[in-house]
Formats: C-alpha cells, sequence, structure tokens
C-alpha cells in the first residue's frame, strides 16, 4: 500500500494507513464476536495473540515506507521476494512444519527470476546510497515473515485474529503517526478519502481476511506466495486502469513466476518403506 498512498500528494504515509487500516475494520468486529468460543471479549489470549501480531504488522507498516523513500520502486517491488523465501526457509529448517527440498528452495529463486524479469531487469538499480534503505525494506519483509508465522502457530479463527490484529495495528500507527507526521494538518480531498476507504476495507480489512484464512486452511508457505505477485498485481492493475503496456518478456516472467509458485508448494513425495 505504501507506493499507492505516497502517489496521494494530500496524505502522508502514516496517517493514511492509520486511516485505512481503521476503515479495514469494516464487518470484521461484528462477524468475530459472533463467535462464541473467540470472540475478542473471552479471553486474554486473543488479547494477547492480537496485540503480538499487531505490533508486527505495525513494524512492518512503518517500515516499508521510510525504505521506499530511499531506494527505486523496482528494486521494492524485488524485494517482496523476501517475504515468500524467508517464511519458507524458517518453515522449514527452523520450525519444520513442512520438509525441506532443494526443489522447493530452487522454486522460490526461479520465481524471483520470473518477478525481476516481470519488473524489468533494466528498471532494477542499486547503490551505496541505497544500502540503509534496502537494510530497512529487509527488515520490514523478515518482521512480515515473522508474523505470518506467528499467525500459522495461533491457529485463531481468521476473522478474529484479523479484527484484533487490525485493532492493534491501527492504535499503534495512530501514535507513530503523531510522532512522526502531522496528522492534523492534513486537509485531503473527497478523492483521497474515497481511496483510502476502498484501500482500507478491500486491500486492508479483506485482504488480510482472505491471508489469515490461507494461513489455517493451506498453510503458512502457500499463503506466503502472494509475495511473488504483489508487484505482478501491481502491473496488471496499471495496464487495466492506466493503460500501460505489458511485453512478451513480462508474460515469459508471469509464467517463470507461476512455474517457481508451483514448485515451492510441490510437497516431496514421501519415500516407500
Amino acid at each position: 500500500m505504501g507506493k499507492v498512498f505516497t502517489c496521494l500528494p494530500e496524505v502522508e504515509a502514516l496517517p493514511a494507513k492509520t486511516q485505512a487500516i481503521g476503515f479495514g475494520l469494516t464487518g470484521l468486529s461484528y462477524r468475530s464476536c459472533a463467535i462464541p468460543d473467540q470472540g475478542l471479549h473471552l479471553t486474554s489470549i486473543v488479547y494477547t495473540v492480537a496485540g503480538t501480531l499487531g505490533v508486527l504488522l505495525g513494524l512492518f507498516f512503518i517500515a516499508i515506507p521510510e525504505a521506499e523513500e530511499r531506494i527505486p520502486a523496482s528494486l521494492a517491488s524485488l524485494m517482496t521476494c523476501i517475504i515468500p523465501i524467508s517464511t519458507f526457509l524458517i518453515a522449514t529448517l527452523i520450525l519444520r512444519w513442512e520438509k525441506f527440498a532443494f526443489s522447493r528452495l530452487g522454486g522460490g529463486f526461479i520465481a524471483l527470476a520470473g518477478v525481476a524479469m516481470f519488473i524489468g531487469l533494466e528498471k532494477i538499480h542499486f547503490g551505496v546510497s541505497q544500502v540503509v534503505g534496502v537494510g530497512i525494506m529487509f527488515f520490514g519483509f523478515v518482521v512480515y515473515a515473522v508474523f505470518l508465522l506467528y499467525a500459522r502457530a495461533c491457529q485463531f479463527d481468521p476473522y478474529v485474529a484479523t479484527t484484533g490484529t487490525m485493532v492493534y495495528v491501527t492504535l499503534l500507527l495512530a501514535v507513530a503517526a503523531f510522532a512522526l507526521e502531522q496528522p492534523l494538518a492534513l486537509r485531503p480531498g473527497k478523492e483521497v478519502v474515497l481511496v483510502t476507504v476502498i484501500m482500507g476495507v478491500l486491500s486492508t480489512g479483506a485482504a488480510y481476511a482472505v491471508l489469515n484464512y490461507l494461513i489455517v486452511e493451506a498453510g503458512v508457505v502457500f499463503a506466503s506466495t502472494m509475495g511473488y505477485f504483489i508487484p505482478v498485481f501491481a502491473i496488471v492493475t496499471s495496464y487495466f486502469l492506466v493503460g500501460d503496456s505489458i511485453s512478451w518478456l513480462q508474460v515469459a516472467g508471469l509464467g517463470l513466476t507461476l512455474v517457481g509458485a508451483w514448485l515451492v508448494n510441490r510437497k516431496p513425495e514421501p519415500v516407500a518403506a
């Protein structure tokens, strides 16, 4: 969401994220409280889990806009692949939730190559002056991977987890916004408010509900593969909404990304005794 928000001149990044995540609570609170065994008002464990998830996600949302001001958008897009690769390595080598296989790891790097082709190799630049930005973004994406893994370990109802996380991250970002920026001085126009509401409800609330559902039902490695497709979705959306062109090299890159994502999620066949 960071790049979109920084393209809105009337709203600074952190206040916009705070508002959007707040709007993202739409419809989630009622659904969560309707679940009697995991309602947010019933157990302190849910508060603890939601608070931890909220802090992790809040750190991610604070780090990414800061990094995006220091490095090119193309490099930032490529670095989203840190999320699925680090999630896979931690889940298989450290936590051992899934079986490690070099074919799966290779699939991750094939998907990374596909994303690089899709973005355009000639657009990806890295210099010494961008080391700090790369470090901040790397930290942000690793924190996001830990967020996914922690959500998987807790195994709460997706709606409950999403609602609690949104509450805590909204509070955290509100504090950060007042500490780092001047949200009360903003005078956003109607279009900016509308875009913020849409991004809050769809890109934040609904998106994280779906993400938490995938983590519980399909596994964290599968859910994390969305990191390969974030730049793909951005470019495809710009094709339909703005009219940007898509080359055959980008189509080939998309195909490579799909193959890589399939290999990552392809579980090794058990060896017959």
